[in-house]
Formats: C-alpha cells, structure tokens, sequence
C-alpha cells in the first residue's frame, strides 16, 4: 500500500499536474478499470500497448471510484491529472522510487527457459528464511516487474524478481528498477529470435543483467552459457557456477542422482552437502533446482532452508506438470511455452521413463526468419532419444518431424486426440509428453485428452 501525495508523485515521475486541489495521499494504484478499489484513494494509470489503450476507460474508472489519473494527455474533467509523455515509463519510475525506500534484499533472474520454475523454488526455499516478494505468474515486463516492486513494504526480507525479454534494452531497463544484489542467467537456447536474430543476440540480451550497479554476485550456468563474451560485464563482480554434473569449476552441483519420479541426489554447495529428495520428476527440474538453491544460499538461507523448501515443491502449470489419467498412464503438460532448449530437455525427460512412450509436438514460436531450420535442428537431436512415438502438428512442427522414422504428423487436432486416446487406452503403461509454445494448439490438446479420458 502506497502512502504518497500527489504532488510527490508528480516529483518522482516528472509530471504536469493539474486540479491538484487537495494533494490527497494516494493508498492505491490500479491499471484495470474495471478493479478500482472504491474508497481507498486509488490513482489510475492509463497503460499503453500494442493491442491496448487503457486511456480508453479513463471514465470508467472514475465512475468506479478513483480519484486521480495519470495519463498521456490532459482531459476535460475535473479531477486530478498527471500528465506525462510515457505512463509505462512513469510506473517505472514510481516503482523504482518504492524500491529505494526498503533495505530489501533482491534477486533477478532471467534466461532463456526455467525462469519461472526456478523463481517459485527460489521463492519456496526462502519463505523458511522470511517474508518473501515474487512476480505473480510471469508478469515479468516493463509493465510487470514495476507492478511487483510497487508491492513492496517493510515487511518483505527478499525480493524475486524474473526478468523476461523480447528486444535488447528490455532487461537492462526492469533490471535498473529491481537494483538486485544477486542475479542469475539460467541458460540462454533458441529462443526470442525474431528480436534477438541469433544466438549471439540471446546471449547480449540476456546478459544486460550484469550491467547494473547494484549487482554483487552473479550465478552462470556452467552447462549453458556465453562466459568469453559475458567476462568483460563480469568485472568487480562476484561469479558464481553451477552445474548438473561434478565439475571443478562448479560452486554448486549434484552427485548420485537417483529415480524419476521421486528423485533423491545429494547437493554440493560452499556452506555444506545436503541430501535432497524432491517431488517432481526429470532432469531439467534438478538443475533448475541447483540454480534455486545457489541463488536462496547466496541471499542468506541455510541448507536447512534449502532441504525444507524443496520437499514442499509443488509441480506448476504447464511446465512439466503430471496429469494422471490412470494406473501407470501419466500425461506430462508441458505446453506452457517452447523453444528449441527446453523442447530437447523435455524429450530428454520423456526418454527417462519406463512404459511407452509419446511425444506430442506442436510449432515452436519466436524463432525469427530460420524457423524451420531452428525445428529440423531439434527434429535431429530428439529422434536419438528413448521415445516411440515423435507426434506433431502444426506448420513448422512438420519439419521437426519430417526426417523421424517414428513421427506422425497430424494436421488436424481432433485426428491427433483420438489417436492419441486410443493409444492411452491400448498401453497398460504409457506416458505422453505435450510440448509446444504458448500461442498454438498444445494447451487444447491437453484439455481434449484429459476430457476425453477421465470425462
């Protein structure tokens, strides 16, 4: 809750302000007319975007209540306005403002898949140490990240903040609003191309973490990174690595990694070695683990902390996400998003288990003008793998396939389903994986399955 006057805020974000009649303290802000807390003296920030205007429902949100405006434009009507150039740039401001008031300990953290998962055990691992702020969902944009900070309060011990990017400048610019002390590059893959062109731009993209001031420790992954061309943003600051394997240069990593389903495995760290034993399953998930749990040890938690958090992991939509449909027939959702490294770890994941087993493919998105190249490059490496069946649907998923001996390729979804179904039904032991990005079938599939199966 914000405690703030008008006038201050004006000052803070560089405002014309104007009916500023009785410089009232604003307790709230809301972005969505349509959620105006009545009575609390709420201030509305009219947002901007690509496919959105929220200068459209200025006058919906004074009819629901609030009693300021912060807007691009002056309006006819009597009430308190504060007019700037950029209101996405304004709510940064503000919320940077509010991260200046609190000696809070903050981690950011990006890359190019596990991003989220690794900030929820990041997050559950430090909730035995103390009050902990983390985006909700992945609101993790120049919109997002300063609606997270603005939550901030004396009450918070860390901050987790993930950091999401689509152009160059994207992170540099939410990562200056956080002002973390630790930071973390999970990984960087084939992803976001269609902004970043390649590789290479990944990596600079993703490596704006290191630039702000603020930063002490920085947390690579030793499995997947850029370090030549990271090494000179790396100066005066503390480098710290992890990896899936025992590895001299690794400051944390795992040993004697056993099951799949309930996996067991002792972790390496500076302070100690713990036993962990975790409730999800597949290699991806351990090493976004390690991450986790390098970034809550260098934020002050014990290895006591560490055990705790990760036993009470709960499995998060869309990513990896077990569906039982029956004794021995498990579904996999992992259809939240895709790119090219997280498609080959899931299919690495599937070839683990026992049973038949089905990967259901749809379009990786984002992948910029070598799209289907970035698809058959996948196609190669994951026809290695232990799985029966490679599955796919969708225009660029074609090529992914198309040199698979063991792929089908569907061009309808209901055909893909019903298929599917019958091998659900046929198999006493069978485990199916859905893959694909955000924007295509994969979700629908999932539901259809589930629907026609448990329904």
């Amino acid at each position: 809750m914000l405690l703030i006057t008008l006038s201050k805020i004006a000052l803070i974000v560089n405002a014309k302000l104007i009916n500023n009649v009785n410089d009232d303290k604003i307790f709230t802000i809301s972005f969505d007319s349509r959620k105006i807390t009545k009575n609390k003296k709420c201030l509305f920030i009219a947002l901007k975007g690509k496919n959105f205007d929220s200068h459209n429902f200025i006058l919906e949100a004074i009819n629901n209540g609030v009693i300021a405006i912060l807007v691009c434009r002056e309006y006819k009507i009597n009430i308190p306005q504060l007019i700037v150039s950029d209101t996405r740039k304004a709510l940064g401001k503000l919320s940077l403002w509010v991260r200046q008031q609190y000696s809070v300990k903050v981690i950011t953290i990006t890359g190019s898949s596990g991003k989220t998962s690794v900030k929820e055990i990041t997050n559950n691992i430090l909730k035995q140490c103390g009050h902990v702020l983390c985006n909700i969902g992945n609101q993790n944009n120049d919109i997002g990240v300063p609606i997270t900070l603005l939550k901030l309060n004396s009450k918070h011990d860390f901050a987790v903040i993930e950091l999401g990017s689509n152009n160059f400048g994207d992170i540099m610019w939410t990562n200056s609003l956080a002002k973390p002390e630790i930071v973390l590059i999970n990984n960087i893959s084939f992803a976001h191309l269609k902004g970043f062109k390649n590789i290479y731009g990944v990596s600079r993209a993703k490596s704006e973490i290191f630039l702000e001031k603020s930063v002490r420790h920085c947390i690579i992954n030793l499995n997947s990174n850029d370090i030549i061309n990271w090494k000179p943003l790396l100066y005066n600051k503390r480098v710290w690595y992890f990896s899936i394997h025992r590895n001299n240069l690794a400051h944390f990593f795992v040993i004697n990694i056993t099951n799949i389903h309930n996996v067991h495995y002792y972790l390496y760290t500076p302070i100690g070695r713990c036993k962990i034993t975790i409730p999800l399953f597949g290699i991806y998930n351990i090493s976004n683990i390690i991450a986790a749990s390098a970034l809550a040890i260098l934020a002050g938690a014990p290895l006591s902390a560490v055990v705790q958090g990760i036993s009470q992991l709960l499995p998060i939509s869309g990513r990896l996400y077990p569906i039982f449909l029956g004794k021995k027939k498990l579904l996999i959702n992992d259809s939240y998003n895709a790119n090219v490294g997280s498609t080959i770890f899931a299919a690495n994941t599937l070839s683990k288990f026992s049973g038949y087993k089905i990967m259901i493919i749809s379009d990786m998105l984002e992948l910029g003008n070598n799209s289907i190249l970035y698809h058959k490059f996948t196609g190669r490496i994951i026809k290695n793998f232990n799985i029966n069946e490679i599955l796919t649907i969708g225009k660029l998923s074609y090529f992914l396939g198309k040199n698979i001996s063991n792929n089908k390729h569907f061009f309808d979804l209901i055909n893909l389903v019903n298929y599917t179904r019958k091998l659900i039904l046929y198999y006493n032991n069978i485990t199916i994986l859905v893959k694909g990005s955000h924007n295509t079938v994969a979700n629908y599939i999932v539901t259809m399955l589930v629907n026609s199966i448990l329904c």
